[in-house]
Parts: C-alpha cells; sequence; structure tokens
C-alpha cells in the first residue's frame, strides 16, 4: 500500500472514530439533561408531596451521566491529541 493509500485510510479511520465518539457524547448529553428533567419534577412533587410510594429521585443515575460525559470529553481530548501527533510524525516522515 503505498502512502497516499495509506493517508487516506488513516483519515478514514479517525473520521470514524471521531464520528463515535461524538454521538455517544451527545447520547450522553441528552440523557443527562433528561435525567435534570426529571429531578426537578420529582424535586417538585416531593415538595407538593405527592411522590408516589416507589418513585424517587434519580441523584445517582445524574452522577452517573456526569462521570460519563467526564471521561467521554477527556477521550475526546486524548483522542485528538493523538490524532494531531500521528499526522505531525506522519507528513515528517516518522511514522515507521
Amino acid at each position: 500500500m503505498g502512502r497516499k493509500e495509506e493517508n487516506k485510510e488513516y483519515s478514514r479511520t479517525v473520521q470514524l472514530t471521531a464520528t463515535e465518539l461524538s454521538l455517544l457524547w451527545k447520547a450522553t448529553r441528552d440523557a443527562k439533561e433528561k435525567c435534570q428533567r426529571m429531578i426537578k419534577r420529582q424535586e417538585q412533587k416531593k415538595k407538593e408531596g405527592k411522590l408516589e410510594p416507589g418513585e424517587y429521585v434519580p441523584y445517582e443515575l445524574l452522577n452517573v451521566y456526569q462521570s460519563l460525559e467526564e471521561k467521554l470529553n477527556q477521550t475526546n481530548l486524548n483522542v485528538e491529541d493523538q490524532v494531531i501527533d500521528n499526522i505531525r510524525k506522519f507528513h515528517k516522515g516518522d511514522d515507521k
């Protein structure tokens, strides 16, 4: 495989990885926001004394989403740094 084909394949892989991470991050953010809205509703019900037996305010779930979002943010940064480093090496010819 020539250098041009390698570059094209590498670009395709990076684009797929970035897309997948982006979709996962968006889904996590959306789920976190939905959870925040649910917490507001449940807290309101709790204040009004209308919280049914078995219903709860999902603080733990919000913590899970926030933790996942932070990890994904860090992963995105790590991937971006790796991609930038690899592109620099590739263009300098240090990739082997």
